[in-house]
Parts: C-alpha cells; structure tokens; sequence
C-alpha cells in the first residue's frame, strides 16, 4: 500500500468493502451448488472508474449533493488509494475550475527559528496572522505530496500583493510565500454557500482530486447529480486538451456494483430472474474486457452506449441486485479459453450477424451468426418491426457522402445478404445517370441509412420482394405461414402451446399427435414418450434420436439443424420511393435483449441461453 501524504491513507469506498466481501462469499455458496465449471484463471477487477463527464463534454463546474457532508483527498488511478484531507459537513457542493482569481500561497512560516510546515500547525498560524481580516484561506495539494495554504481569492493581481504587504508588516518570521495566477491544471472544491474548501493542482495524472460521501452508521450514501444517484466515489480532473477547458467527472466504484447500475438502464429491471442472471454475466464480461477502454482519459468505461449505458443506481431493484449476488464470478470464455468478447443489442431480427460482417473485423466464432426464431419482434413495438420510406432524392442525400460517385438521384437498389443472416453486408445504389456505388458493413450501411438494424429487404412501395428466413428444424421461424409454435411448455400453472394457447387435458394426452402435425415429415423426431411431469412441465422421452427435444420437452437448440426458407413480402408505400422493410433493433452481434427474455418464457436457463447465443462459448469462473 502506498503512503501518501495526509491525515489518513485508506482504500476508496472503504464503509462498502464487508458489503463486496458479502457479495463474493454469497455468490459462492448459490452458484457453486447450480454448476460444475471450470475455474477461469483470469483475475477479476475490483473496481471500475467510469466517466461521466469527459472531453468535449467536460463542464466548467458540477454540482451534487449528498447527505452528510463529503471527506475530499486525492486519488491514485491506478492503485485505488485514497488519502484523505478533510471533512466538509453539508448537503450540496460544486467543483470548478479556476475562474481567474488570485491567491497567496504560503508554504513555510519560520517563527522563532522553528519552521512551521505541517498542516495543523501552519493553518493555526495562518489564522492569527490573518486576524479578523474578512480574507478567505483554504488548503490546496498538488501530486501526491505537495501542501500548501492559499489566501485571498483576489480579483487582479495587484489586490494580492497589496495584502501580501500588509501582513508583511505584522509579521514575527518569515513567510515562504509565492503569487498564484490563473493555472490550467487546477480543481477547487466549493461548500453551496460560494466558500472554496480546497483546490487541488495535477502534477501529474496519476493523482487527481476526490470526494467520498460521510456515512450515517454505515449506510449507503449517494451522490445525487440533478435527478441521477451515483454511489462509490468521484473523481475531478481538469481537462485542458482538443481545445476544450474544463472539469472531467468520474464515478469510483465496486465492479459488481456497477454492473447491476448498467443492467437497470440496459435491460428493464422488471424482467423475469433468469434474464437477469444472463444479463449479469454478459454485462460482467464486456466490463472485464473494457478495463482501461478510456486509459487516454483516465478512466476505463464511459457511462453511454459506446461502451454500456451507466446512469447510477436510481433503478436499481433486488432481482437485479441478487442476480449479480447468484453470478459473481462468472463469465464467458471463447473457444479458446480466453475472456470472451461479448455485444448485445435489443433485438436480433429473428437472426443474429457475425462480427466480421458488422465492423469488418476479425471473425471469432462464438460471434458467429444463428437463427433467432423465437423472437416475437410484432410484440416489442413499432422500432422492432419497421419501415422507413424515402424518395429517389432523399435517399441520394443520404447516401451521397459514403458514395460520391453517385451524382443525382437514386434509380435502383441492389443488396447483398451476409453469409448464413438476412442481414445486409452491402448495398449498391445507381444514380439516374447509370453511376453505381457499394458501401460494406451493416454498421455502416445502417447508419448511412438511418435504419433501425441491418436486417431489412428494399425495393419500390408496392413491389414484392423475396425475405430470407432463418429456423431450426425443431422450431420453425415465428413468421413461417405454417408456425405453430415450440412444444408445450408449462407457463403460470397452465399447459401452453407455443403460440399461447392454453391447452386442455385431452389435448395434452395427444402431444404426440400434434407434435407430428407441427413437425411434419421434415422433423427427426416423430416417436416418443409424452408426459406431464409433477410440475406441470410436458416431458419428452425419446426412443433413439435425441437430436431435437431436452429433458425438460424443450427443442434441443445447441444440436439442431438451420433450415432457410423465402417468403415474399409486399413493400407497403409510394410507388415512387424505395422502401426499407426490418425487422429489429441495433448491431445484431450476439445476445438479443428480447430474444433473451422470449427463451426465458419458454424454460430455458440462463447457462443454456448465454451458449445459445455465444455457440462454442462456455460460462465459467473467473480466478
């Protein structure tokens, strides 16, 4: 541990670390019995820093409130110490950067042959110096080690060295004192009143000003930044690069903490447990892998969707709270036993894309692309089954900046579909003078388009065009003419049907029949044992190919068979405009939020889901 200058030296968010040490130990004792895994050698990261303000969106003061008051000090980033300099009672407080004021600093006063340096000491000798002068005076520390007294906040330089004479002349010793002007690298911490508490100068980047909340017999104390609550701690610096001035916010704190802070905002807190639980690991993984993301900032993640969407902990609930409890520790390996890397997006289109098609970069197999045909996207809103129209002129503007071969308006349309998704990796648009253009990417193209996914067919309003479809052949595609839905399952105490029929008991006896309705000749499995089980659940037993159905009478999705079918589809709009016709919402890489929650329904838990979705990829332990 690192002793730094200052009243005390201690671990941030030392009044949470029994509730971290609970954390573990509790995850421990729920997860170990749910699974046999293997122990990922990896280490886990006890804290993260993640920015809340930073670069050109640093503000030149921030406001919060808290409790109880705050104890401010300096911050190591890379070792997490804290060393605290004092306390200050109250319920609101500001950070600025300088604002062009003039101080006196004083270092040293050597009275009576003694020199008086520490800070207690120097302090008390300040204030009989300064007497019943109306002058302010406040602690500033630069670095690590650097302490000194700044008096006066003067308005020009001139004002300061006039006082600077009239203590002169009451002086028993000598003072060490230098004139402070505006500087760059420069924090001051401010009570709601407009009194500067302390400032604190970046030597270096390593240290940078901190507050911790003051605790009432240990309670979880806030930060409260107009309607958002943050806990841990946070950290000021001063940004002075790419043109801009001001202050950077970063919020401290415990890993899993934050990951059950990002899972409220990226996933509703009112999904069902086994969501999650999911949730929890993948978000815990893409944390893992974003250590040091922002390193050129000083922090490891940002708190919006470029990394994963943080908002402090006002949603938080105990489902969330607990899932985070029943999975510390776990993660996603690769088929190579590394960490995995891991996306989500809201929803898949009814297939997922592979990575390399979506940011050209290199493929990674447990990012592969799969059907997806147990999502419902009819039922998750207008932005999940969409179409967005454009005229042949609009369409130009919005193609024309990736395409300047194009001179006038578009005239046709052509796409090319990823490789094993309905997806679209390229798009080629011809003007009406015969110039043709190709922009790759489904990331790229998207955004060029504005579209809410990649997954989309095009053409003129009214023309029919011809949709790729992707199913398994033990769950056909929930938008095949012929669906009937996935085998019974018990939801709510009641027998369902895939589609939502509840079925009756004379129904239930004849499973099998109306599985080989639902299958058909196509399906491998046409013989078996059908029953309901004590909880209600419809069991399967086979009599020898097993390739299709669990124990529990769910389809087999880790060892089933990808069918591709064509339908056509009727583009509704203008005759005269293109229409894209999508389905879902975002990137399309990996795990589908409401993909997720429709397997859910369906019986599957959260270890089968997560190795549905990252084939080859195994949930483990970290180290």
């Amino acid at each position: 541990m690192n002793v730094i200058k200052g009243n005390k030296t201690k671990k941030v968010f030392g009044w949470i670390m029994v509730f971290a040490a609970f954390f573990a130990l509790t995850a421990i004792v729920f997860a170990t019995g749910a699974l046999e895994l293997e122990s990922y050698r990896g280490e886990s990261i006890e804290y993260i820093r993640c920015g809340l303000l930073h670069s050109s969106e640093v503000v030149e003061e921030y406001t919060f409130t808290t409790d109880y008051g705050v104890e401010y000090g300096i911050q190591s980033k890379t070792t997490d110490e804290f060393t605290g300099i004092g306390v200050a009672k109250g319920d609101a407080f500001t950070v600025k950067k300088q604002t062009g004021f003039h101080s006196i600093a004083i270092f040293s006063y050597e009275k009576n042959g003694e020199v008086i340096s520490e800070k207690e000491a120097l302090i008390k000798e300040i204030q009989y110096l300064i007497g019943n002068d109306d002058i302010p005076y406040f602690q500033h520390f630069s670095g690590e080690n650097e302490f000194e007294i700044r008096l006066g906040a003067f308005s020009t330089r001139e004002e300061a060295e006039r006082y600077l004479l009239t203590i002169a002349r009451r002086l028993e010793g000598k003072l060490e004192t230098l004139m402070v002007y505006e500087e760059e690298d420069t924090v001051y911490l401010y009570d709601k009143n407009g009194r500067v508490i302390c400032g604190y100068t970046q030597a270096d980047d390593e240290y940078a000003l901190c507050v911790n909340p003051l605790t009432n017999e240990g309670e979880t104390v806030y930060f409260q930044n107009e309607d958002l609550k943050y806990e841990g701690a946070l950290e000021f610096r001063r940004y002075t690069k790419d043109k801009c001035d001001g202050v950077s916010v970063i919020n401290i704190l415990p890993t899993d903490r934050y990951i059950a802070c990002v899972m409220s905002y990226e996933i509703s807190p009112s999904s069902d447990h086994e969501v999650h639980k999911a949730f929890a690991i993948s978000v815990r993984n893409y944390t893992y892998n974003g250590e040091n993301k922002h390193k050129s900032v000083d922090f490891d993640l940002c708190c919006d969707t470029h990394c994963q969407a943080y908002r402090g902990s006002g949603r938080l609930n105990s489902s969330i709270i607990t899932s985070v409890v029943e999975t510390a520790g776990l993660v996603i390996l690769d088929e190579k036993g590394d960490l995995a890397d891991i996306y989500y997006s809201s929803t898949a289109g009814g297939s997922t894309v592979a990575v390399e098609d979506t940011w050209e970069t290199e493929a990674q197999s447990h990012l592969a692309a799969f059907p997806t045909p147990w999502e419902r996207y009819r039922n998750y809103g207008s932005l999940t089954k969409w179409t967005v129209e454009y005229t042949p002129e609009e369409l130009y503007k919005k193609v024309s900046e990736k395409c300047p071969e194009l001179k006038g308006n578009i005239a046709r349309v052509e796409i090319e579909l990823c490789e094993d998704s309905p997806h679209v990796y390229a798009i080629t648009c011809t003007d009406i003078y015969g110039n043709s253009s190709t922009v790759k990417g489904t990331t790229k193209l998207r955004t060029m388009l504005g579209l809410y996914s990649g997954c989309f067919v095009v053409g003129k309003g009214g023309e029919t065009v011809k949709r790729t479809v992707y199913s398994y052949d033990c769950f056909d595609n929930v938008y095949s003419p012929t669906y009937q839905g996935p085998l019974a399952i018990k939801v709510d105490k009641k027998v369902l049907d895939g589609m939502g029929k509840t079925l009756s008991t004379s129904e239930i006896s004849t499973l099998k029949t109306y599985v080989k309705e639902v299958y058909g000749s196509d399906s491998k499995f046409l013989e078996g044992e059908f029953s309901v089980g004590n909880n209600g659940t419809v069991m399967v037993k086979a009599d020898g190919e097993s390739l299709h159905f669990t124990e529990n009478g769910l389809p087999d999705l880790l060892a089933a068979n990808v069918v591709v079918k064509k339908y056509d589809v009727t583009l509704e709009g203008d005759s005269g405009n293109f229409v894209f016709d999508g389905m879902g919402w975002g990137h399309g890489v990996g795990l589908s939020q409401n993909g997720l929650k429709e397997l859910v329904k369906l019986g599957y838990d959260y270890k089968t889901i997560l190795e549905i979705y990252f084939p080859g990829a195994k949930v483990t332990y970290a180290g």
